[in-house]
Parts: C-alpha cells; structure tokens; sequence
C-alpha cells in the first residue's frame, strides 16, 4: 500500500498510548495477570483433550493415510502410538506430513517422521504446562495420570483458550465467540461483535434482517442503515 497508509511502530505506539489513556489496555493488563495468577492453581487435567477423544495414528501407518487424517480432522498435528493407543511414542506435524509426501514418501511409514513426544503429568499446574510448550516446538504434550497411562493430550491452544476465556468479565455468559449475554436484570442485554455474519444474529435472535443486502456482517448492515460507522 501507500507510504500513506502503512502500519509504522509509531502508528502502533500512538495506539497502544491512547489505549493507555482510556485505561483500556490497563483493564486488559489487569485481567490477564490476575488470570495468569489463577493458571497456578489449575490442574492441567482441567483443560486436557481426553484420552477417548483423542485422534492419533499407528506408527506403522502409512504417511497417505496419516496426511489424509489430518485434513480429515483439520488438525496440524497427531500422536502416534505403538500397538496400543494408550503408549504414545511420538507426535507426527502435519507440516512434516506434507514434506514427506512432496518427496514420494507417500507409503513410508509415520515412525520415520515422528517427533519425540514431551510427557507432562496430569498433577502439574497449567501454568508449567504454558512454559513446556513455550520451550518446545511441538506445541502439544501428551497427559499422564498418575499410574504413567494416557489422561489425554494439551495443546497451546487449549491453554490460550482457557486464558482468553477468563478475560472474559464475571458478569458475562459467553453464547458464542461473537454474542455475549450480559446478566444484567430487567431487560436482556448483549454484547455483539460488529463482524458477526447476519445469517448468525438472525438465528440467535430469531430475528429476519435481510440477508441479501450489499452488507455481510451486522457492522456492516448498521452503517449502511444508519450512513455511518
């Protein structure tokens, strides 16, 4: 684009300043350390996918078949296990699936590509666990429970999903990623995110806005209606 229109460090600054004033970002900063706090008295058992949910392939599966599951699934990466689902021996990326595969090693077997899988149990904090995965590159551990079995896996996902979900106010029902129902008493109240497509608030609200307009989302619809943003 335009020198104009570039996003410059000082552009971000002047941002992040008026932030500061407006003590948005100092509410923000507030929420996060206190829910960051709070990681240290969580168990990573809280927030772990379970062993019965977990999608994860042979080590002797061809790497066709393991590229196929992770497109399935849409999952970037998977453990892998030897005979028994339970004994995980490795983590295969998806991103070393699809290498493999540029290079005919389309019917070798996923052992050749695993990674050495990181083992945390199912007794540590989350906040240890928000370290382990910072320090390694798999950005997945697999949970033991405490007789050495698989309690299931963690992801930095689950992690970022469990400290973003906490900035949410107390006051506040999450509905969905773009509504949020305020308890307030009297009459209902929402918080509604301006890029929610119309079809979405439509069939939250039972409400009939007229899909076919020019506008995608709600934001969109609003300043069409009322000639500004």
């Amino acid at each position: 684009g335009s020198s104009s229109r570039a996003i410059t460090l000082e552009n971000i600054l002047q941002t992040v300043r008026h932030g500061e004033m407006t003590g948005v970002i100092e509410s923000f900063k507030g929420r996060m350390v206190k829910s960051l706090f709070r990681f240290d008295d969580v168990p990573v058992s809280a927030i772990l996918t379970h062993r019965t949910h977990v999608i994860s392939v042979e080590k002797q599966s061809l790497i066709s078949s393991v590229f196929a599951t992770c497109l399935e699934h849409g999952y970037s990466r998977l453990p892998v296990y030897d005979k028994d689902p339970e004994r995980i021996v490795g983590v295969v990326l998806f991103r070393d699936a699809s290498t493999a595969w540029s290079q005919g090693k389309q019917e070798t077997a996923v052992k050749t590509i695993m990674r050495e899988p990181v083992f945390v149990s199912e007794n540590r904090n989350v906040q240890d666990v928000f370290h382990t995965l910072k320090k390694e590159s798999l950005n997945m551990v697999i949970v033991l429970d405490e007789y050495g079995g698989l309690a299931g896996i963690v992801t930095m996902e689950d992690v970022v999903e469990e400290l973003l979900g906490e900035l949410y106010d107390e006051n506040e029902q999450k509905l969905g990623e773009k509504i949020i129902a305020l308890n307030k008493e009297g009459i209902p109240e929402y918080k509604v995110f301006a890029d929610i497509p119309i079809y979405q608030f439509n069939e939250y609200f039972n409400t009939a806005i007229d899909e076919n307009n020019d506008s995608q989302t709600i934001g969109g619809y609003l300043t069409e209606l009322i000639g500004h943003i």
